[in-house]
């Protein structure tokens, strides 16, 4: 188990956190409209799909945040997988650009709604989605330098939830150690300097 410092508010959970929010609710604010979900021109299975993208931000909103806030277990790979849930809905977003007759905004022309500003922008959801990917990015960063700063100052224990050796394998371990290397270790509890 982590130390309760591990769940204190820190600006790098914050951001991250501000993406999965942004990942479960953007979507519903986006496509809870005529353009999408209400478009009569749309087939039901197009709304599926559309339906299926909404519910998959609610999930990888919520993933995040359970990783990101939970108090038990490695809390560098709740980081990571935290992080790397936030990220998933706005990555495979950008990447649906790549495949053949897709396009991320609404051709208005012959339809009946008012597509507005989407009809002159070529990819209007980078408004959100490279903040999103960006707030995650820095968050990560700043989580785990945070992480890597309790690590080296409490220990190995206080990162990874398990029981700090004791004085005296401590010193076995430091002489080992420093037999095996001349130079001092660039890690600590896993996190690369």
């Amino acid at each position: 188990m982590t130390t309760p410092a591990d769940r204190r508010f820190t600006a790098g959970r914050a951001l991250i956190s501000l993406a999965a929010l942004t990942t479960a609710v953007g979507p519903y604010i986006a496509d809870w409209n005529k353009t999408h979900i209400y478009n009569p021109t749309w087939p039901p299975h197009a709304k599926f799909h559309n339906a299926q993208t909404m519910s998959t931000g609610v999930a990888l909103g919520t993933l995040t945040i359970y990783n990101i806030w939970k108090s038990n277990g490695n809390a560098e790979h709740n980081l990571k997988n935290g992080a790397a849930a936030a990220s998933m809905y706005w990555l495979t977003q950008i990447s649906a650009l790549a495949y053949p007759g897709t396009s991320a905004a609404n051709d208005c022309e012959g339809e009946e709604t008012d597509c507005g500003h989407e009809k002159e922008r070529k990819f209007p959801q980078a408004v959100v989605a490279l903040p999103s990917l960006c707030a995650v990015a820095l968050g990560y960063l700043l989580e785990r330098r945070r992480l890597k700063h309790l690590c080296c100052s409490r220990g190995r224990a206080a990162l990874t939830g398990e029981p700090a050796p004791s004085r005296g394998r401590v010193l076995r371990l430091r002489r080992f150690s420093s037999c095996l290397s001349l130079q001092p270790t660039a890690t600590c509890g896993g996190i690369s300097n």
